[in-house]
C-alpha cells in the first residue's frame, strides 16, 4: 500500500512527515525525485486517455483495421494500435513502476513504500488513488503566511510577484485537496498540531497508515533551519 505525502506547497511539512514515516520499521517513504518520476507517469497516462477516449476517436481504430487489410493509400501519418490496448500499455507502465518500488523495499526487509511532494496536483492524487486502489493520502497544512515567512529562508517567495504566486497556488492546491481527495482515504494533518501533540496525532498516523512503531524522537530534530518543517 502505497502512502503519498503532499501539502498545499512548499515548507509545509512533508518531509517531517517523511522522516517520521520512515522511523517505522516496516516503512520506506522516498523523496521527491521518485514522487517527481511517478508524476511524470501518471502525467503522460491521464493525458492520452484524455487525448484517446471517446466516441470521437473511434476512426483511430477504424484506421488501423483498414491498414490490416491492406488499404494503405490515405492520410495515415498518425496510425497507431488499438487503442484500448495501447491505453492498457500506458497503465502497466504506471503500475510496472510502482510494483517496482514495492518490491525493493521487501528486499530492505520493509513492506510499505510511499513518496512525498509538497504540492502534487489534486488532480493527479484522486487519479492515482483510482488507479492503485490501497493507496493512501497524508495532506499536510501549515498555515500559509508561516510558509511564506519560511520559503524566504530558501530563496522564494522575495518579491511581492512571487509571493503572490506561492499564495495563490497555495489557496488552490488547499482548496481542492479539501473538495476532491476522498475522505476515506485521506488524513488531513495539521503541522501545528503535529508539533503541539505529537503524542495523538502521531498516533492517528499510525492507524491511518497501517505503520508503526513511528519514533516520536524524530520531533526533536530540525530540519531546514526552522522548527520541524
Amino acid at each position: 500500500m502505497p502512502i503519498f505525502i503532499a501539502s498545499p506547497a512548499q515548507r509545509c511539512g512533508t518531509t517531517l512527515l517523511q522522516r517520521l514515516l520512515s522511523s517505522a520499521p516496516k516503512t520506506l517513504i522516498f523523496g521527491e525525485t521518485v514522487a517527481n518520476d511517478l508524476h511524470l507517469f501518471a502525467s503522460l497516462y491521464q493525458n492520452k486517455e484524455l487525448m484517446l477516449n471517446g466516441p470521437h476517436n473511434v476512426w483511430r481504430d477504424q484506421q488501423l483495421k483498414a491498414v490490416l487489410k491492406g488499404e494503405v493509400n490515405d492520410w495515415i501519418p498518425d496510425l497507431m494500435p488499438d487503442r484500448e490496448q495501447y491505453l492498457s500499455n500506458f497503465k502497466e507502465t504506471l503500475l510496472h513502476y510502482c510494483n517496482f518500488y514495492q518490491s525493493y523495499v521487501e528486499e530492505q526487509g520493509r513492506e510499505q513504500w510511499g513518496c512525498k511532494m509538497p504540492g502534487w496536483p489534486i488532480l493527479q492524487l484522486s487519479f492515482l488513488l483510482k488507479q492503485l486502489p490501497d493507496a493512501k493520502v497524508l495532506y499536510i497544512e501549515r498555515p500559509l503566511e508561516e510558509c511564506v515567512v519560511s520559503a524566504r529562508t530558501i530563496n522564494m517567495c522575495l518579491d511581492e510577484q512571487s509571493t503572490q504566486q506561492f499564495r495563490h497556488f497555495y489557496t488552490h492546491n488547499q482548496s481542492h485537496a479539501h473538495q476532491q481527495l476522498p475522505a476515506d482515504r485521506t488524513l488531513f494533518i495539521d503541522y501545528q498540531t503535529l508539533c503541539d501533540q505529537p503524542t495523538e496525532v502521531i498516533a492517528e498516523l499510525e492507524s491511518f497508515a497501517g505503520t508503526s512503531p513511528i519514533d516520536p524522537s524524530v520531533m526533536q530534530h530540525k530540519i531546514a533551519n526552522y522548527q520541524q518543517g
